[in-house]
C-alpha cells in the first residue's frame, strides 16, 4: 500500500471516535480562530483536510442567513461519510456544500485562480509539505482572501513521539518490529514545523500580510487515569502513522507498561506528570495562523 493508502485505512477507526474527545481537545482552538472572522455573505469557502465537517458547521451556525458555499476536501472517504451526516441540514440555510474525497495537493492544483474567499485548514500541516500547499493556495484565493490554519505545536508532537518510540524500543517483545521500517520508509513521522519556519513559508508563497500569536491556544481534555490517555492517544492521533506498531495481543499491557514507565521516570507530558491510578489531564498547545493574500 502507498502512504496515502494507509492513512485512509487507518481512519476509518479513527472517523468513529473524531466527534468525542478529539472534537473536545481542538474546540477551543477552533472558536478562537472563528470568533475574530468577518465572513461576507456568498463567500466561496475551501476547507482542505476537513474531516467530519466540523469547521464548516461551525461557521454555518455562525452566518445562517449568509448562503455561503462549501468545498470541503478530505483524503479519507470515512470522514467524508460523517461529515455528510452532519452537514445535510445546510442547505435549509441555502448554503451550497460539496464534499470532494480526494487529496488537498491534488484539488488544489485544479483549481482556478482568484476562486475562493476563505481558505482554512485545521491540523492538516502534520500530514503535507506546507512548502508545496502554500503557494498552491495563494492562487486559489481571491486578493483579500484569507488563509486560516490551526496546527498544535511542533515541539511537544515530536517529543511524545520520542517517548513512544524510546518505550517500544525498550518493549521489544509488546511491539511489532516488522512495521517500524515502513514508517520511517514512508516518512509518516509528524510534518508540523517549527512557527518560525510555517511563518517563513507563508511569507515566501508570497502572502501579503501573516499574523499569529506567539502564544498558542491551551487546548485541555481530561482523562480519568493516564492508561486511558495511552489508549486515546494510540487510537487517534498515533493511528494516523503507528496503527501497526502494537501488537493486538499486547496493546492493554503495552499501555498499562507504557504508563508506569513514564510515571518512574517522570516523563512529563506537555508539563503534566503522569501518576498511575490517578486522572490525567492532557494539554495540546494549537497555534493559530492567518495569511492574507
Amino acid at each position: 500500500m502507498t502512504a496515502d493508502t494507509d492513512l485512509i485505512e487507518m481512519y476509518k477507526p479513527i472517523a468513529r471516535r473524531h466527534d468525542t474527545i478529539t472534537e473536545k481537545l481542538v474546540r477551543k482552538a477552533r472558536h478562537a480562530a472563528l470568533i475574530k472572522l468577518s465572513i461576507s455573505k456568498n463567500s466561496n469557502i475551501l476547507d482542505l483536510g476537513c474531516g467530519s465537517g466540523d469547521m464548516m458547521y461551525e461557521l454555518m451556525s455562525r452566518y445562517k442567513k449568509h448562503k455561503l458555499c462549501f468545498t470541503g476536501v478530505d483524503l479519507s472517504p470515512h470522514m467524508i461519510r460523517k461529515a455528510k451526516k452532519k452537514l445535510k441540514e445546510a442547505k435549509k440555510n441555502g448554503h451550497h456544500i460539496s464534499l470532494v474525497c480526494r487529496d488537498c495537493i491534488e484539488h488544489l492544483e485544479t483549481c482556478g485562480e482568484y476562486e475562493y474567499d476563505l481558505v482554512s485548514a485545521a491540523f492538516l500541516l502534520s500530514y503535507v509539505d506546507s512548502s508545496e500547499l502554500f503557494p498552491l493556495v495563494n492562487t486559489a484565493l481571491k486578493k483579500g482572501g484569507k488563509f486560516v490554519i490551526l496546527t498544535p505545536s511542533d515541539n511537544h508532537l515530536k517529543n511524545l513521539e520520542k517517548v513512544f518510540f524510546k518505550f517500544v524500543m525498550l518493549y521489544p517483545s509488546l511491539s511489532n518490529w516488522g512495521s517500524i521500517p515502513k514508517i520511517i520508509l514512508n516518512k509518516t513521522f509528524s510534518r508540523t514545523l517549527p512557527l518560525e519556519k510555517t511563518l517563513k513559508l507563508l511569507h515566501e508563497a508570497r502572502f501579503s500580510k501573516v499574523k499569529s500569536r506567539r502564544k498558542p491556544i491551551m487546548s485541555h481534555v481530561r482523562f480519568d487515569d493516564p492508561v486511558s490517555f495511552l489508549r486515546w492517544m494510540y487510537k487517534s492521533v498515533w493511528a494516523v502513522r503507528y496503527s501497526n506498531i502494537i501488537r493486538e495481543d499486547t496493546k492493554e499491557t503495552f499501555f498499562n507498561e507504557a504508563a508506569k514507565y513514564l510515571e518512574k521516570n517522570n516523563v512529563k507530558v506537555v508539563n503534566e506528570p503522569v501518576r498511575w491510578g490517578k486522572p490525567f489531564k492532557f494539554t495540546m498547545p494549537i497555534y493559530n495562523i492567518v495569511a492574507e493574500k
